[in-house]
């Protein structure tokens, strides 16, 4: 039978060689629009470490200090400390806490600094958050077993797994760092998952904790006054916009600050991710692999319908001799099957020492994973649609009258 077929192809070699280009580019540029939209798509679906369901941002103020009723006597931590305190007595809440302006999920306001372990060092996006944020955010470790409540209570810092793996290597869960080249103050650190943002180009991330009342202390002006988020209970979050300014109306204001909008993280990180054009472009990069593998779709299944179809005359011949349609399909499909392995092997090489130049971003395969996973789904799928372009051309061709198809010749 495969003897046959390679007859076959070598009968019809003119129009087969650029069949046989066609599926060869085709399969490399599959390979290609696959790779970026696979990284596109794990770009969205990675572990951020964080959930921001159920969970509200406050938006506050301080009085204008020019205001009658402006208290030069008060201290504007022990305000700021006031207000979490009202709102952690409301029942539908279920944690409060603190983060630097840098700190938390979304806020695309980056800081970096220099992090030393006992012989490397590394550039990390670096922040400050209260331990109560763990349970806002519901910050996790990537080793199960491991409770950030409990660990950072005591003042353990959080380090993402490339931050640690750059400093002592991989599968370290708990270690030290220190803030000085000197290395004269080692602070214990803590695996966790929590990257800001899932669009963040690095991964390399360091959280500080402090205690509510040093954070609010060192965050003493306006670009750099605390973040306030807290999280609701999520039988209790519905309208609750309305239900806590209605609830809490006199509980607002405390000393200088007044509570004046609570907003969603949910929709401030669409807001964000809207206004710094994240959502636009990873939104054309979804269209332009999305436009090229109709093209590709549309492309192979076009020319299998009429390369089978411009066969009918052939294909009656074959009914005319006792050929069944089984048969026929069969062979059909096993021409079109054979022009692809033959090209699959090249293409398979060729995408393989290029397949880095396709991956906008790194995911968790790499190397020979990755590619043995992308041509698997390639491969499949150009398989599919040359079945797809043989199948219903071969299947009316072959309910032709033979002698009718004869007349085509």
């Amino acid at each position: 039978m495969i003897f046959h077929l390679f007859k076959l192809i070598r009968n019809q070699w003119k129009s087969n060689v650029w069949i046989m280009a066609e599926l060869f580019i085709s399969f490399i540029c599959l390979c290609a629009v696959t790779t970026s939209l696979y990284t596109l798509v794990s770009r969205y679906w990675i572990d951020k470490g964080f959930d921001i369901n159920h969970v509200y941002m406050a938006s506050y103020v301080k009085k204008p200090v020019d205001s009658p009723d402006y208290d030069t006597t008060r201290d504007n931590g022990a305000d700021l400390r006031e207000l979490a305190a009202r709102i952690r007595k409301c029942p539908e809440i279920d944690a409060v806490g603190f983060t630097t302006n840098n700190a938390f999920p979304y806020s695309l306001n980056v800081s970096r600094d220099r992090f030393y372990g006992d012989s490397a060092r590394v550039s990390a996006v670096y922040g400050t958050l209260t331990p109560e944020i763990v349970d806002v955010l519901r910050l996790s470790s990537p080793v199960a077993g491991i409770d950030l409540k409990k660990e950072v209570k005591n003042g353990t810092w959080l380090i993402s797994e490339s931050a640690m793996a750059e400093l002592y290597g991989k599968n370290v869960v708990r270690t030290h760092l220190y803030k000085s080249k000197k290395r004269t103050k080692a602070i214990p650190c803590v695996l966790a998952n929590y990257i800001n943002y899932e669009y963040n180009d690095t991964k390399k991330c360091i959280w500080e904790t402090e205690s509510e009342a040093n954070l609010i202390r060192k965050q003493h002006d306006d670009f750099t006054k605390p973040v306030l988020l807290f999280r609701v209970k999520p039988e209790a979050d519905h309208n609750f916009h309305n239900f806590f300014f209605s609830s809490l109306r006199n509980q607002l204001v405390s000393g200088n600050h007044v509570i004046v909008n609570i907003t969603p993280m949910n929709e401030y990180r669409n807001n964000t991710l809207n206004m710094y054009g994240v959502n636009m472009l990873y939104g054309i990069g979804y269209f332009l692999c999305a436009f090229f593998i109709v093209c590709i779709l549309l492309g192979i299944i076009g020319t299998f319908w009429f390369r089978t179809e411009a066969r009918t005359s052939e294909i009656g011949l074959r009914m005319a001799l006792g050929s069944t349609r089984k048969q026929i399909r069969n062979q059909m499909w096993g021409e079109g099957l054979l022009l692809f392995s033959l090209v699959w092997f090249p293409g398979v090489i060729i995408f393989y020492l290029i397949h880095d130049t396709f991956k906008l971003y790194e995911t968790s395969l790499s190397g020979w994973a990755f590619c043995l996973t992308v041509m698997l789904i390639v491969t499949l799928f150009m398989v599919l649609l040359i079945m797809v372009g043989i199948w219903y051309p071969a299947r009316q061709a072959s309910r032709i009258n033979p002698v009718d198809a004869l007349h085509y010749e």
